[in-house]
């Protein structure tokens, strides 16, 4: 019998709750390789992905407006458990290593970093519960807080390694970056791999498809004026009339919509921060770099309440029909 046919009665035997069916030599050998084999597929893709979205803040030398990482990182750990752990971990130390030649700064940030991650998801699913998928407004707020304290933690501890290993300094202003930076990442991506179930999905990809996508596009596109901002002034004004506008979508669309579109505008925000661009350099003044990222996370915060209290209703009208 084929590897696949014995997979197939394998989970057959499952599915019918035939124990000792599922537990013959034959079927538990193939499990294995088959388990075996979908870990080490996660394992590589989870480190690359990892690795990746650390090279883009090591490029900006940590000062970016949003840090993918953090929100690939807890992602992963959401979705596919603590086993994700592992790969975190080496697509951490493979961008340390690759950037500096300090051994022991790579893989106490590496250990740094994987913890910080575990207690998110683990404090998580102890004050919060389940979370997928971001059903009510309470729930989220209660995430944010997680993230929100737990992000400081790590930023201080992180600079502390630094300031130890390169014997300089951390200032307020550059906690302050860095803090709003890793929050912004995680609650730019991982709502959106919460969020999602097939029932609500059906709803929003349904009629109101096209409408959400061209005004997302046209949202996104806006954000481009950025970079004709003459200076940290018109930034701050462009930061507050963005926020105004994606509460506004996210008051029309709901959630998942808003998910998608704050992901999308998110990637502006990384590019903003490249040496190339002015809309995040370190010869910006300070109040006005932190103003239009405060801004940014009041946007994300806000937008996603809003979206997630729509959803809360549109739950509550279905139970009640």
């Amino acid at each position: 019998m084929s590897s696949a046919n014995r997979l197939k009665l394998f989970h057959e035997a499952v599915v019918t709750k035939n124990l000792l069916g599922a537990k013959l030599p034959a079927f538990k050998a193939n499990y294995r390789v088959h388990l075996f084999n979908r870990r080490v597929a996660e394992f590589l893709m989870c480190s690359m992905l990892i690795f990746g979205g650390h090279e883009l803040i090591i490029i900006n030398t940590f000062f970016s407006p949003v840090w993918p990482t953090a929100g690939v990182a807890l992602s992963a750990l959401f979705l596919r458990g603590n086993v994700m752990l592992f790969g975190i971990f080496a697509g951490i130390l493979a961008s340390y290593f690759y950037n500096y030649s300090f051994v022991f700064l790579g893989i106490a940030q590496a250990a740094l970093f994987t913890f910080f991650i575990y207690l998110v998801r683990l404090f998580s699913l102890i004050l919060i519960g389940p979370v997928t998928p971001l059903a009510e407004i309470k729930t989220f707020w209660k995430f944010v807080l997680v993230c929100a304290v737990l992000c400081a933690c790590h930023i201080a501890a992180m600079g502390i390694l630094f300031v130890q290993t390169f014997q300089t300094s951390m200032s307020l202003y550059g906690w302050s970056v860095a803090w709003l930076g890793e929050l912004n990442g995680i609650l730019c991506l991982t709502p959106l791999t919460l969020v999602f179930d097939p029932f609500i999905a059906k709803h929003y990809f349904g009629k109101k498809g096209l409408s959400w996508q061209l005004v997302a596009l046209a949202v996104l596109l806006s954000h481009l004026l950025y970079f004709y901002a003459q200076n940290g002034d018109q930034s701050v004004l462009l930061a507050g009339g963005f926020l105004i506008i994606l509460c506004l979508y996210a008051l029309v669309f709901g959630q998942i919509p808003t998910c998608m579109t704050l992901f999308s505008v998110s990637i502006i925000y990384i590019a903003g921060a490249l040496s190339d661009a002015h809309l995040f350099i370190e010869s910006s003044e300070n109040q006005h770099t932190i103003l239009v990222m405060l801004l940014f996370t009041l946007s994300i915060v806000f937008s996603l309440s809003i979206g997630t209290y729509k959803q809360q209703q549109y739950y509550a009208k279905h139970k009640l029909n």
